[in-house]
């Protein structure tokens, strides 16, 4: 009797857990698309770039050669 009690359990707790998952991904789709939508479509900024986190024209390229060399070298001390 214990058996046949645990087993259904265990079974419709993989039920519910199943269906709580595919809400969870739902609401995280939605707020991404969301998001995506918004942002894409004019809002904020008014564009999605890469302009605050890379600017070509004040990168040196030898100041990032020496900075990931230096990034090695520290990564080695340990």
């Amino acid at each position: 009797m214990n058996t046949a009690i645990n087993i259904k359990g265990i079974e419709t707790t993989a039920r519910v857990d199943m269906f709580f998952f595919v809400v969870e991904i739902g609401i995280v789709l939605i707020i991404v698309i969301g998001g995506l939508k918004y942002v894409l479509g004019g809002g904020g900024a008014g564009e999605l770039t890469m302009t605050p986190i890379y600017q070509a024209d004040k990168v040196n390229s030898a100041d990032h050669c020496h900075g990931l060399h230096h990034c090695g070298l520290e990564l080695y001390r340990f």
